[in-house]
This record gives structure tokens, sequence and C-alpha cells, in this order.
């Protein structure tokens, strides 16, 4: 199967999107340098390459997305957050 070559904005981490809760921004920031990764690795010409890479990068974007949601929801309830509950669904969602 070919899969097409999408070529799309960055995706660059904005100063705005900080939640001044430093291990969180940490992560979110990683997930933003992946997923920049994976739309540079789309751009690339070499289909068995792109593809390859491709695996490679959703494959980790994936693990650490669950990790990520594990930090996240520990630090919600540590602190209380009134809807975690519902940031809890919003992540099964995901």
């Amino acid at each position: 199967m070919t899969l097409p070559i999408i070529r799309k904005k960055n995706i660059l981490w904005k100063i705005e999107y900080n939640i001044h809760v430093e291990h969180i921004d940490i992560e979110h920031k990683q997930l933003f340098d992946m997923a920049q990764k994976a739309l540079e690795v789309n751009s690339l010409l070499d289909q068995e390459k792109r593809n390859e890479e491709l695996k490679n990068i959703i494959s980790k974007l994936l693990m650490y997305t669950k990790i990520h949601f594990a930090h996240e929801q520990r630090y919600m309830k540590e602190i209380g957050y009134p809807e975690l509950d519902y940031h809890i669904i919003l992540h099964k969602n995901m």
C-alpha cells in the first residue's frame, strides 16, 4: 500500500501551553517533539524508509503517551483536581 506524503505545518510548543508544572510541561513538550518528528518522517521520499520510521516513531509516541497520561493523572489526583474523572475519560478516548 502506498501512503500519501502529507505536508503539514509544524507542530511546535508555544509558551502559552505551559501549565507551570515543570514535569508535566516537559512531558507535553516531548509529545510535541515526537509529533513533529512524525510529520518530518512522513515527508521522506523513500517510501520504505518512511513507512519503517513512521511505525517506529508512532510506536514510541503511543508508549510515551500512556506513560504521560499516568503521570498526569497521578499529579491531578495529588492536587485534588476537580475534573479528574472527566480528564481520565478524555485520556481513554484518545
